[in-house]
């Protein structure tokens, strides 16, 4: 096995990344590359400043940009004749379409790309493939290698759109889509992350463009990649991290209950290399988490672009909610409800505790500080969404699919106004809600 990757960004051959032993990488940036005006760094934990990077923070990087389900990296590995799951193997085979405009290839290796058109009905029978097999993520009816790598264990696939078609691509020509048809164990899970996604844009919140695939029997959730972007034709991919890789963190602590990053840490980090936008949005979108109950918002949920100049917060994505399944049915009375809402635990601490019901004024007032913001200010921002989105989430539900209008979305839909005067009581601001 070829035991060197080459690096490109933007089209420059920026670094190499060379294996010495099991998960032992280093990673040497391109003399020319790091003393470019408008270079960037691979990531932020690596920075250009250093010409050579190895240890725990290279490896938590690579790792980071693979799934972080066990039995989909099995099975990417066997089917390439891999007889282990290292990161570096992987990512030689699957390197070519990541989060982000890194690309890796094996050293000298030549760029190829394909572009294949699909149906709608070739897409439906993608999706029906991953309701019987969750780690289908990949065409096994075209080659293994260039297919894409994300990380996260939700179960997706990766299309690329041109104009109103779907592609299958690999290689050089980069996806522009996520198809996320269901969550496991999580019964419309997708239909749910569509709704809160489709809400946080409305209220006015900076989010990933969602849309839901329904042809025949099949849907899905659609997310358009913001690290992409089509011009003439052709897919240019945005450089983009995740603030768990930022930070130089292993994937499995993501959420500050296992060790990983939180409140203070992100803030911190975004205070060094971001502009105040970044920090504000980011003060915002955790208490639009808080809101809908988006238990997932942990450090690898949120991501910067990384650019010449520092970095900038992306849209918000991946936010969903467990609203919906604190009960068996819409009957469940108001103060079981409440009290399950306030017992969940969320992603970080909002001050000295992890339960939603411990979030109040004070702690609004903490975040805003550590984000560069008047409390008032930032308050003013929660009270606007507490006051629209009750009726944004039930417009947004009536415009889906009649047979998507599931069960589960008619709780989230009931339940959403006795969450939201929850919120709204617990900051001292119910008043401003209508009955």
């Amino acid at each position: 096995m070829t035991e060197s990757l080459d690096v490109f960004l933007f089209d420059y051959h920026v670094a190499t990344l060379r294996r010495r032993g099991i998960e032992d990488y280093v990673l040497d940036y391109d003399e020319e590359w790091a003393a470019a005006d408008e270079a960037v760094p691979l990531s932020l934990s690596l920075p250009l400043r250093r010409r050579r990077h190895s240890g725990r923070v290279v490896a938590s990087f690579i790792d980071n940009l693979l799934p972080d389900n066990p039995e989909v990296r099995q099975r990417w590995a066997t089917d390439i004749g891999l007889d282990s799951v290292e990161p570096y193997a992987l990512l030689r085979a699957y390197g070519q379409d990541v989060a982000g405009a890194a690309i890796f290839r094996p050293v000298n290796e030549p760029e190829h790309a394909t572009r294949r058109p699909l149906t709608h009905d070739d897409v439906a029978d993608r999706i029906r493939n991953l309701q019987h097999d969750v780690t289908a993520w990949h065409d096994d009816s075209v080659p293994a290698v260039g297919q894409f790598s994300l990380g996260g264990a939700q179960t997706k696939f990766s299309l690329a759109r041109h104009g109103e078609r779907w592609f299958e691509t690999s290689g050089a020509d980069g996806s522009t889509h996520i198809f996320k048809p269901q969550v496991t164990g999580v019964r419309g899970g997708e239909l749910v992350e569509y709704l809160i996604m489709r809400t946080a844009h409305l209220l006015g919140i900076p989010a990933a463009h969602v849309e839901l695939f329904d042809h025949g029997d099949q849907h899905s959730l659609v997310v358009e990649r913001f690290d992409r972007r089509v011009d003439a034709g052709r897919t240019v991919r945005l450089h983009q991290e995740d603030l768990l890789q930022a930070l130089g963190q292993p994937r499995l602590r993501k959420f500050e209950t296992q060790g990983g990053p939180g409140i203070d840490q992100i803030a911190s980090l975004l205070e060094r290399v971001a502009d105040d936008d970044s920090r504000r949005r980011y003060a915002a979108m955790l208490f639009y988490s808080w809101i809908v109950l988006s238990t997932d918002a942990h450090a690898k949920n949120f991501s910067v672009f990384v650019e010449s100049g520092g970095a900038r917060l992306t849209p918000l994505y991946d936010a969903s909610s467990v609203l919906p399944y604190l009960g068996a049915d819409a009957d469940l009375d108001v103060p079981s409800l409440l009290e399950r809402a306030g017992s969940r635990q969320l992603a970080v601490r909002y001050g000295a505790s992890y339960l939603a019901r411990d979030v109040a004024r004070f702690e609004l007032g903490v975040v805003a500080r550590r984000c560069g913001m008047d409390a008032d200010d930032l308050l003013a921002i929660v009270a606007v969404h507490l006051i629209e989105i009750s009726q944004v989430v039930a417009d947004v539900a009536s415009e889906m699919p009649a047979h998507l209008q599931t069960d589960t979305i008619a709780r989230l839909v009931e339940w959403m106004p006795i969450r939201a005067r929850q919120a709204a009581e617990a900051l001292g601001i119910a008043g401003l809600l209508v009955n």
